[in-house]
């Protein structure tokens, strides 16, 4: 595998469309609805200069209590381990 090399190897968004912070606001909405209404554990939405993650934390192995991680990155950068043959 191929680790790429921070920041030689990224992709940076910080020139991307900026996203306004009620463009944002609906996004962690629609992630935490869609966690809700389809399960996992992971959701996301990205575009422009802008990144949302949201991940669903169980409190422990014998609970049914969770919370979620919200992420909100402007500006970003992005790489893969995808190698070319």
């Amino acid at each position: 595998m191929n680790i790429p090399k921070f920041p030689d190897d990224f992709y940076s968004f910080h020139n991307g469309v900026n996203i306004s912070n009620e463009e944002i606001n609906e996004w962690i909405q629609r992630c935490i609805s869609d966690l809700e209404t389809n399960g996992g554990d992971c959701s996301s939405i990205s575009s422009g200069n802008t990144t949302v993650t949201v991940h669903k934390f169980y409190y422990d192995d014998y609970s049914d209590e969770y919370y979620y991680d919200i992420r909100v990155s402007k500006g970003y950068y992005q790489a893969d381990t995808f190698d070319k043959e």
